[in-house]
């Protein structure tokens, strides 16, 4: 969306997640998306403003539909933020599920990714039983599950050729600090990636 008088475009990302100024990815968020915004201005050759808004997980739990959509549909795109488990597990899935129903761009990222997995398996590819095992520890059916060596501190990631993502980067690999502890059962991965889902980055463990 462009301002009135066409100086600058505007766009506007929803923040799936619960807004806590102690965490340090909540609070890298907005340097982030100044990094984009600048980035996509030189693309387009003209200034990008970023206007975020948070969108915590429980007022998105048991919304009617047309509710929801009236209140997502505001945003260019969703981006469902660290720092796990949520408010709502629930309004978090609802939050990613309207973002993939609708074609809207979409981010997950730590949480947001590992519950992006959960509402792909439980939705799309129909595992009702599916589960997260930080939040249902007892779980049959633990798609995510803590990882034998967690992501804590710096990291090396490696890209795979031709995927987006390594395109982004520039390079074949990534050095990043993470501080993620849980990630996908390595048992589900052949059956999760049916050709609609790709795995593009892996540790050094593979």
């Amino acid at each position: 969306m462009w301002d009135a008088d066409r100086t600058m475009k505007t766009l506007s990302i929803g923040l799936i997640g619960d807004r806590n100024e102690s965490v340090p990815a909540h609070r890298a968020i907005p340097p982030a998306l100044d990094l984009a915004a600048a980035s996509l201005g030189e693309a387009d050759g003209g200034p990008v403003k970023i206007e975020t808004a948070w969108l915590p997980t429980e007022t998105l739990a048991g919304v009617d539909p047309d509710l929801l959509t009236a209140r997502l549909s505001a945003f260019h795109g969703l981006w469902c933020v660290p720092n796990g488990p949520y408010a709502s597990e629930d309004g978090a899935l609802a939050g990613i599920r309207y973002a993939r129903e609708n074609g809207v761009p979409f981010l997950g990222t730590c949480a947001g990714f590992q519950h992006s997995l959960l509402g792909y398996a439980q939705d799309v590819l129909g595992w009702s039983g599916a589960q997260h095992a930080e939040i249902h520890p007892g779980t049959d059916f633990p798609l995510l599950m803590r990882m034998k060596c967690s992501l804590n501190g710096e990291g090396r990631i490696f890209l795979e050729e031709g995927s987006r993502l390594r395109a982004i980067y520039g390079r074949a690999e990534a050095s990043e600090p993470y501080q993620c502890s849980f990630g996908l059962n390595p048992e589900y991965e052949s059956r999760l990636a049916d050709g609609r889902l790709w795995f593009v980055g892996r540790d050094e463990g593979g």
